[in-house]
């Protein structure tokens, strides 16, 4: 089973792929995403990531200056990291009875009893087992006791913190709160706990909430104290800087600001600091913001640091590329160019350079400038090379035939025909696999050149690899059905009379008309019912809601009362990761009136539905007014 590594410093996402943002609201995309809506991402710039941070740890641990926020928890399997989060927990509990027992014996707790039981809460956070509301409960229990914290106290508060500002559960702003504490206690300001501060501010960047000018300001407090950034915290400022160009909102001149100041404090940038720097370049690519030209910038500047162009940085300008690709600035015939300069290096290209090479492809067929040889030129390149494609790799190239399928350069036939080659090469396919295969037969059917028994082919096809459609697969497919029912309709109006036959086939057509419209209720409501359960876990926006309250109405398709309830749901969950508005209740409430109550003479509502639907605005006030007071 894959290895899961529940690191605390956060952004070590590697090449795993990331699980599809519904209806593209999330700012994670894979490599591999669907060619209509979704692009490649900076992983490609990130493969060489482990092999650079276990180079950059082997380093530390030399020195003798690895940090405690620095040492991740590695679990072989779920199963094992649920038995250590029991384990944990239990250690949690016993290091709080140490503390409960030293009050009871009438001798207060002392500093190291605090460590205890925060180190055992940091890896406990890990697996979700504590948050920063216990850990504020323990200070706020021991601090009127007389124990007061040190540096090791506040790293583990940080690591904690860390977890809880990465699962939305906590505010940024907690960390300035703790340098409050942290002067009240005559604490001093360490490297150590800049960097954990900083790591805290990427993962705030990572869910939208911070960026450079929070990480600026834990980098005043830190040079206001006299002392002097190393190279480890421009990294960390770096990934700052990289988590908020995932969602635009980072500009490259930042990433060469750092670099720049880097140079000035005498610091040389290694292969690290270079590998983040690509890592922004390739992301702002894909939102417009960054070019080669800006990779060009970067390799001058390891040149003048006495450095040679590694793996990882071909690999990013490859991810450059297919980024510019997806903004129709590039072709695939830019991606043979990097490539070609790599060989020219010594350098090997792998598994890694390819998949971002098929990105570029999939970035390109989206604009009608790549076909099926180009796709079949870069297989044959990499069987030369002796590079076995993997999942993602594959997963780009399908992409790409569905962006071809758009402009009629591709049929169904070709996607399965991917399909076998992954099973010839013995790689499985995944979800990304089944929802492209989806979308390759919804470009089919918008041209009538599949049917239902293409969708069966492509899910019984998956099914080999224990793949099931999901939320996005259930949006393609009734996009699907809609399509052939709209089909249907025009032929039957080509073929037959209809004004001739209305009365035979009037009982006919009435009883297709309520079939369709209960199998789309049942497609809706479990479209609804898949957005109630993701909006607690922050992928959903309340948009996604209105567009497919829309969509229902477009499909002739009235809202029943227990859809209303899962919208109330939605916002509950909305609101419960801070986002969510008082408007958004209103306006159901008063779609529900307007849709559901009323009909000529207009009925009373039942009092067990009023009560229910006053139950959920009422919990939805109460998260949203949480939200707002921890703000």
């Amino acid at each position: 089973m894959s290895e899961v590594l529940c690191s605390s410093k956060q952004g070590r996402d590697g090449l795993a792929p990331v699980a599809h943002r519904l209806r593209g609201g999330g700012e994670e995309l894979n490599l591999a995403a669907s060619a209509n809506t979704r692009d490649t991402g900076a992983d490609a710039a990130a493969a060489e990531k482990a092999e650079v941070d276990g180079a950059a740890g082997g380093e530390r641990g030399e020195e003798g200056g690895r940090s405690v926020m620095e040492k991740p928890v590695r679990f072989p399997s779920i199963t094992m990291m649920e038995q250590e989060g029991a384990e944990i927990g239990a250690a949690l509990d016993a290091a709080e009875q140490e503390i409960e027992s030293a009050i009871a014996s009438g001798s207060a707790p002392t500093t190291s009893h605090l460590n205890v039981w925060l180190q055992a809460a940091a890896r406990a956070a890990v697996c979700d087992k504590s948050s920063m509301e216990e850990v504020n409960r323990m200070l706020g229990r021991t601090r009127p006791l007389g124990v007061r914290m040190d540096e090791v106290s506040v790293l583990h508060c940080l690591e904690v913190l860390q977890q809880d500002v990465g699962r939305g559960r906590a505010e940024m702003e907690e960390v300035f709160d703790l340098m409050k504490q942290m002067r009240s206690a005559q604490l001093e300001f360490s490297p150590d706990i800049c960097k954990g501060m900083l790591r805290v501010v990427a993962a705030a960047a990572g869910e939208g909430r911070g960026g450079m000018r929070q990480g600026k300001r834990v980098l005043e407090e830190f040079t206001s104290t006299g002392l002097r950034p190393d190279k480890e915290v421009f990294d960390c400022l770096l990934e700052v800087v990289a988590k908020s160009a995932r969602s635009g909102r980072a500009c490259k001149e930042e990433a060469f600001e750092l670099l720049g100041r880097m140079k000035e404090e005498d610091l040389r940038a290694d292969a690290n600091s270079f590998r983040l720097v690509m890592d922004i370049l390739a992301w702002s690519s894909r939102h417009g913001k960054a070019t080669v030209k800006d990779a060009e910038r970067v390799l001058q500047a390891m040149q003048e640091s006495g450095q040679e162009p590694s793996p990882s940085f071909f690999n990013g300008m490859m991810a450059i590329v297919a980024g510019m690709a997806s903004q129709n600035s590039a072709t695939v015939e830019d991606a043979r160019v990097v490539l070609e300069r790599m060989r020219q290096q010594g350098i090997q290209p792998s598994a890694v350079t390819y998949s971002a090479m098929m990105a570029a492809l999939a970035g390109a067929a989206k604009h009608n400038k790549a076909s099926m040889q180009d796709g079949e030129s870069i297989l044959l390149s990499m069987q030369e090379d002796g590079v076995e494609g993997d999942t993602i790799a594959f997963n780009a190239l399908l992409a790409a035939v569905v962006g071809m399928s758009n402009f009629g350069r591709a049929k169904v036939e070709d996607g399965m025909r991917v399909v076998r080659m992954m099973r010839r090469r013995g790689v499985n396919g995944d979800q990304t696999t089944l929802n492209s295969l989806l979308e390759l037969v919804a470009s089919a059917v918008e041209r009538r050149e599949a049917t239902e028994r293409e969708v069966e082919v492509a899910i019984e096809l998956m099914a080999e690899d224990g793949c099931a459609p999901d939320m996005s697969s259930f949006v393609v497919l009734r996009r699907i059905w809609s399509r052939l029912q709209r089909a249907r309709q025009m032929s039957w109006g080509k073929v037959n009379n209809r004004a001739a036959r209305k009365e035979e086939e009037g009982e006919e057509e009435e009883a297709r008309e309520e079939d369709r419209k209960r199998r789309a209720m049942f497609q809706f409501g479990s479209i609804f019912s898949l957005l109630a359960k993701s909006s607690w876990e922050g992928r959903v926006k309340f948009e996604d809601v209105e567009e497919t309250l829309a969509e229902m109405h477009a499909e002739g398709v009235e809202a029943t009362k227990a859809i209303y309830l899962l919208c109330f749901e939605v916002a509950i969950g909305i609101a419960s990761r801070g986002r969510g508005r008082i408007e958004h209740g209103e306006m159901l409430l008063q779609n529900m009136k307007k849709k559901v109550f009323v009909s000529p003479p207009p009925p009373l509502p039942s009092p067990l539905l009023l009560s229910s639907c006053f139950f959920f605005l009422l919990l939805f006030l109460l998260l949203l007014l949480s939200s707002c007071s921890s703000l």
